[in-house]
């Protein structure tokens, strides 16, 4: 599955709000099974968010902004690797 990250404004004096923006992952995760592991405002215009395959394989930072149309860029890509451990008995 894809999770989907939406922003909604909403006015605290009069409850209004305006329609809701998804937040657009990192061109790589697009169309992979993918997750949000955290996400974190660092102004009232940017987000950061770090994506997840749903595999946990691959992981992105990723810089969402306003001006982009809260289209995320990556920052830093984690890929991990799986190690087997064999047992003896």
């Amino acid at each position: 599955g894809i999770v989907n990250l939406w922003i909604i404004r909403i006015n605290a004096q009069t409850n209004e709000y305006e329609k809701a923006i998804r937040v657009q992952p990192p061109y790589k995760l697009e169309q992979l099974p993918h997750y949000v592991v955290h996400v974190n405002w660092l102004s009232n215009d940017q987000l950061i968010v770090l994506w997840s395959l749903r595999d946990q394989k691959r992981t992105i930072l990723g810089s969402c902004l306003e001006r982009n149309n809260w289209k995320c860029e990556e920052v830093i890509n984690f890929h991990s690797r799986l190690h087997t451990i064999n047992r003896t008995k």
